[in-house]
C-alpha cells in the first residue's frame, strides 16, 4: 500500500531552493528509552548517587541522539561540493565567472516574478569555479551575511578571503533594494584589499540601474532544461525509473517551463519517496501529487468529521508525531486532553479498545493505523495549521501542549524529537514567521524542578532548523541576532541559541559568528561553555586564518571577558583533533587577532594560545616559517607585544622532553625577537 511508506514531514514549500544548501536525508538510528537508554534513574531506593548517574546516561543518550541528526543534517563544505555536482549551468555562466575573479563583482538579474530561480546556487557554483580553477588569490569561502546595516558592516569587517552573497531578489525594485545596490558600490573599494568578491541578485526590473553602476558585469539568470536538473538531482534513482517519471504526463507538466530549484524540489521528493520504499513510478509520482497539495479543504472536513474532543486530540497527536509508535501517539493525545482539561470519565482497562482500533476509527481511510501516517503526504501539517489558525481558542492550549511533548517523546522514542521539530518549523513556515518556533524554544528551555535533557535537545532542533529554513530562515536569523546582542532571554535560552548556532551550516558561518560573539559576553558560565562549544564546532570547516580573523572582532568594546572567551575558543579549536583547516595565505590573515591578543590578554593566557597555534604550525613543515613570522609581525617594535612572546616562547621544563620541535618553533621565534630589541634600542637612544 502506498500509504505505508513514510515521507518526509515537511511541509510542501514552493520556494525552497534546494540546488544547495539542503541536507543529507537518511535512516536515523532509532533509540528506545525501554531498550537502549539506563533507566536506573528509577531506583530510587537503592542510592542517590546511582540517581544522578542514571540521569547523567540519560542526558548524555539524548545529547548523542540529537548530535546525530544535526550531523546528518549539517551541510559541510564537502556536502556543498557535492550538491553543486548537481548544478546545471546555464549559457554564458562560465565567462561571468572569470568576471567575478577579476573585477570581484558580479550581478545577478532575476525575473522579478520569480521568488527562487536559483540565484544561491548560481553564486555558489560561480564561487566553486573561482577555487577550482586555481584562481590567483585564496581559497574562498562562500558566505551568506545578514543585510541589516550594524550587522553587514560587522561580517564585511571581520572577513578575509570571503565570497558574499547578498540576495534581494525577493525583495521587488523598491527604493531599498536600489540603494543596497548603490551600498555594494561603496564596498567594492574594500574587497581587494580583504581579499574578497561579492555576488549580488536583485530583480530584473533594476537592470538599467545595474548596468549604470557595473557596466559588463551584470548576468540575466537564464532557465536551464527542467528536465536536466531533474535528472541531475535524482541521480540516485535507477536511470530507467527515471526515464518512466520524465514520461509520465502529470510530471511533464509539473516540470513544464519551471526554474530549476522547482524541479530539484521535485526530484528531492521522488528520491525520498524511493529511499522509502516506494518503487513503483506510478506510486512515486502519486505520492508527489500530495506531496505538492495544499489539502486545506481536505483537512478541514476531517476536523469536522472528528467533532468530539477526544477524536480531535488523538488527530492532532497523529497529525504532530506522525509515524511515531502508537503508544507515543495516545500518550500524546492523553497530554492534549489534560492540557485542555477536557474531563475523561475512568474506564476501566479491560473495557478500553486497543490503540490501533482507535486510530483506525479515528483516521478513516485518510491514515493508516499500522504506520501511523496518513496516506496523503503533507496532511498532518495542514491539519496543524488548520487548527492554529482556524481555531484561535486553541493556540494557547497547543502551546503548553508542546511545552510538555519533548518529555513524553522522549520517554519513548528519542528519535521523535526530530519529528516533533520538524513539524513545528513547517508550522511556523506557513505562518511566514518564525515567531512560533522562537516562542516554542523559548518555553522548552524554561527552568523546572528539574533539568529536561529532551526540552533543551528538541529546542536546540527547532532554533537550528527554523535558522536555516528557505522560508523563515532569515526573519529566524534575525530574531536570534537581536536576542544575542540584548541578552534578552533567560540563560538557558541563550545557552541553547549558542549550541543551535554551532550547527549552523557552511555557508553562513560569518553570520554565526557574529552571534557568538554577542552571546560570548554571558555573564553565565552556562552560556560561556555553550559559546566555546559553539565555536570550536564551526572553526572545523574554516581556514585557520579566517577563523582567528573572526574572533579578533571580539576583542572591541572594551569586553575583557569576551577576550577571554575567544582566547579560549582558539585555544581549544588549535589544540583538538578536529583541527582549523588551513590554506593559501591563511596565517596573514590572523595577524590582527594576534596584535590584539597581545595588548589586551593575560600572559599565561596568550602563552597558551602562542603554544596551540605554534603545535598546530609544527603539523605542517611549510607552515613553520610562516607562522614564526606572524607572530613576530604582530609583536612589531611594541614593547608589551615583544615582552608577552618572550614569555610565551620560554624554553620548556625539562619533563617535557617529547616537545622538540615546538622547543624549535620557540627559538626561531626568540631569535627574530632579539634581532627586533637592538633596533627598538637605537630608537629610544635617537630620542
Amino acid at each position: 500500500m502506498i500509504g505505508d511508506v513514510p515521507l518526509p514531514d515537511e511541509a510542501p514549500d514552493p520556494d525552497d531552493d534546494t540546488d544547495v544548501g539542503t541536507y543529507e536525508a537518511g535512516v536515523p538510528p532509532w533509540v528506545h528509552a525501554g531498550r537502549d537508554v539506563d533507566q536506573s534513574e528509577h531506583l530510587t531506593q537503592v542510592s542517590g548517587d546511582l540517581v544522578q548517574a542514571g540521569r547523567d546516561v540519560i542526558y548524555q543518550t539524548i545529547n548523542n541522539a540529537v548530535a546525530s541528526i544535526l550531523k546528518r543534517r549539517h551541510t559541510t563544505a564537502k556536502t556543498l561540493a557535492e550538491q553543486l555536482r548537481r548544478f546545471q549551468a546555464p549559457d554564458g555562466l562560465e565567462e561571468m565567472a572569470w568576471r567575478l575573479a577579476t573585477d570581484r563583482v558580479v550581478v545577478l538579474l532575476c525575473p522579478a516574478a520569480e521568488r527562487h530561480c536559483g540565484q544561491r546556487a548560481t553564486a555558489a557554483y560561480l564561487v566553486d569555479r573561482i577555487n577550482t580553477r586555481g584562481a590567483p588569490h585564496a581559497v574562498l569561502d562562500f558566505q551568506e551575511p545578514e543585510t541589516e546595516g550594524v550587522e553587514l558592516e560587522e561580517s564585511v569587517n571581520s572577513a578575509a578571503d570571503v565570497a558574499f552573497f547578498f540576495d534581494f531578489a525577493g525583495q521587488g525594485s523598491s527604493p531599498a533594494t536600489t540603494d543596497r545596490l548603490r551600498q555594494l558600490g561603496v564596498l567594492e573599494a574594500r574587497l581587494p584589499e580583504a581579499g574578497c568578491v561579492a555576488v549580488m541578485a536583485i530583480p530584473d526590473d533594476l537592470a538599467e540601474e545595474a548596468h549604470k553602476q557595473f557596466p559588463g558585469r551584470t548576468y540575466r539568470l537564464g532557465k536551464p532544461s527542467a528536465e536536466q536538473v531533474f535528472r541531475a538531482h535524482a541521480d540516485r534513482l535507477h536511470p530507467s525509473l527515471t526515464d518512466v517519471l520524465v514520461t509520465n504526463e502529470w510530471v511533464r507538466k509539473s516540470l513544464h517551463d519551471v526554474w530549476p530549484p522547482r524541479a530539484a524540489r521535485l526530484a528531492k521528493l521522488a528520491v525520498q519517496a524511493h529511499d522509502s520504499g516506494i518503487t513503483d513510478a506510478a506510486d512515486i509520482v502519486q505520492h508527489l501529487r500530495g506531496a505538492l497539495s495544499d489539502w486545506r479543504e481536505e483537512a478541514r472536513e476531517e476536523l469536522r468529521r472528528c467533532h468530539d474532543a477526544a477524536s480531535r486530540a488523538l488527530l492532532l497527536a497523529v497529525s504532530m508525531l506522525e509515524g511515531s509508535a502508537p503508544l507515543t501517539i495516545v500518550a500524546a493525545r492523553d497530554l492534549l486532553l489534560r492540557t485542555s482539561r477536557f474531563p475523561v470519565e475512568p474506564i476501566n482497562v479491560l473495557e478500553r479498545t486497543d490503540v490501533v482500533t482507535e486510530l483506525r476509527a479515528v483516521g478513516g481511510a485518510a491514515l493508516n493505523a499500522d504506520t501511523t501516517r496518513f496516506t496523503r503526504a503533507g496532511f498532518g501539517t495542514a491539519l496543524l495549521h488548520l487548527a492554529w489558525r482556524d481555531y484561535p481558542g486553541l493556540r494557547p492550549v497547543l502551546i503548553e501542549w508542546l511545552n510538555q511533548l519533548p518529555s513524553v517523546i522522549a520517554a519513548r522514542t528519542v528519535n521523535d524529537l526530530d519529528g516533533l521539530t520538524q513539524r513545528v518549523v513547517a508550522l511556523a513556515a506557513r505562518d511566514n514567521s518564525g515567531q512560533i518556533a522562537v516562542e516554542v524554544a523559548r518555553r522548552w528551555t524554561r527552568l523546572s524542578p528539574r533539568p529536561d535533557a529532551a526540552r533543551r535537545a528538541a529546542a536546540v532542533l527547532l532554533l537550528r532548523d527554523a535558522c536555516l529554513h528557505t522560508r523563515i530562515g532569515r526573519d529566524m536569523r534575525h530574531r536570534v541576532y537581536e536576542h544575542s546582542y540584548y541578552g534578552s532571554q533567560s540563560a538557558r535560552f541563550r545557552a541553547a541559541l549558542a549550541e543551535a548556532v554551532g550547527w549552523w551550516d557552511v555557508s553562513h558561518q560569518a553570520a554565526a559568528m557574529t552571534r557568538l560573539k554577542h552571546l560570548a559576553r554571558g555573564p553565565e558560565n552556562e552560556v560561556i561553555t555553550a559559546v566555546v562549544e559553539a565555536v570550536v564546532r564551526l572553526s572545523g570547516e574554516m581556514d585557520i586564518g579566517q577563523f582567528l580573523r573572526y574572533l579578533a572582532d571580539w576583542f572591541r568594546a572594551g569586553d575583557p571577558r569576551r577576550a577571554e572567551v575567544a582566547a579560549e575558543a582558539a585555544t581549544r579549536a588549535m589544540s583538538g583533533a578536529d583541527v582549523a583547516r588551513t590554506g593559501p595565505g591563511s596565517a596573514t590573515a590572523g595577524l590582527l587577532f594576534w596584535r590584539r591578543s597581545l595588548d589586551c590578554l593575560p600572559a599565561v593566557t596568550v602563552a597558551g594560545l602562542v603554544q596551540s597555534y605554534l603545535r598546530l604550525a609544527g603539523t605542517s613543515p611549510d607552515r613553520r616559517s610562516e607562522a614564526v613570522q606572524v607572530l613576530c609581525r604582530a609583536a612589531g617594535s611594541d614593547l608589551r607585544r615583544v615582552g608577552q612572546l618572550f614569555y610565551a616562547t620560554r624554553p620548556l621544563d625539562p619533563d617535557m622532553a617529547g616537545e622538540g620541535p615546538l622547543d624549535d618553533l620557540f627559538q626561531q621565534v626568540r631569535l627574530q625577537l632579539d634581532g627586533i630589541l637592538p633596533t627598538m634600542a637605537g630608537a629610544e637612544e635617537d630620542i
